[in-house]
């Protein structure tokens, strides 16, 4: 484990700040906050004691930057000195490396053993920014796709679960159709216009169809009242389209040792 440390004193007009970083690698998250559980296995955070008035507090704060995803050491630009444990709190960061501020909030939080010692926790970090497991060559051969899969994990790690189910389907949606119509030129206007079901049935290899196949009836499921397949959620079906993506660059690859296999 690694520790670093540094401490400074800033005076701005209202209030006083000393500042402690330390950051462990790995970082030992507790459960019940989900910023960890988007990071995990990284150094996600250093901490912060800051002085409001006489009342010293100590903060988690984001050490990779939700805006350019660099690991970084933020700077302070507002909180509320006034602050009551009443009151949400919220603090203004801005990045050192691409001078862009985020917000990031916080709640208490106690131990079930000693509640009258409670800390703080991040609750929520805006902008928030997804782990994206698709391969970063996706983004290259299927533009559109990615940029759809990347809203729609940006909208579920703010919390927005209830629709980004619906956007990863539309995001496969596009891939299937892209990815044949690639193939067969002479039939895009059709590719496009059919219903996806009819688009997947195309598909020469069975393991992309299946795959195509089984994600589209979780996102289908998504979009209903009631599901079909109750059993399964949003992570099998991101588990499956990663699965497909990995298959369809395969493919890919492999086109490309064509010319080579034929000049020998």
């Amino acid at each position: 484990m690694r520790q670093v440390t540094l401490s400074s004193v800033l005076t701005p007009p209202c209030c006083v700040f000393l500042i402690r970083y330390s950051c462990s690698m790995p970082f030992s998250k507790p459960p019940q906050n989900p910023y960890y559980n988007v990071l995990e296995g990284r150094c996600v955070l250093v901490r912060k004691e800051i002085y409001i008035g006489n009342s010293p507090e100590t903060i988690p704060v984001p050490a990779i930057c939700p805006r350019c995803h660099q690991g970084m050491t933020p700077d302070i630009r507002s909180y509320a000195p006034n602050w009551t444990d009443d009151d949400d709190f919220g603090v203004v960061f801005s990045c050192p490396v691409c001078k862009r501020i985020f917000f990031v909030s916080y709640v208490w939080a106690h131990n079930e053993n000693n509640s009258s010692v409670p800390w703080m926790e991040i609750s929520s970090v805006y902008p928030s920014f997804p782990t994206i497991e698709i391969p970063s060559e996706m983004e290259t051969l299927y533009p559109d796709f990615y940029q759809l899969y990347f809203q729609s994990a940006t909208a579920e790690a703010s919390g927005l679960t209830l629709i980004s189910g619906m956007g990863y389907r539309k995001a496969l949606e596009f891939l299937i159709k892209n990815y044949l119509t690639k193939n067969n030129a002479e039939e895009n206007d059709e590719i496009l216009k059919e219903p996806l079901s009819a688009s997947i049935k195309r598909i020469p290899y069975p393991r992309i169809q299946a795959l195509a196949k089984a994600s589209s009836w979780l996102g289908n499921d998504e979009t209903h009242v009631v599901k079909k397949n109750p059993e399964y959620n949003v992570s099998d079906m991101k588990r499956f389209m990663l699965a497909l993506c990995y298959l369809i660059l395969a493919e890919d690859v492999s086109d490309k040792t064509i010319p080579l296999l034929r000049s020998t």
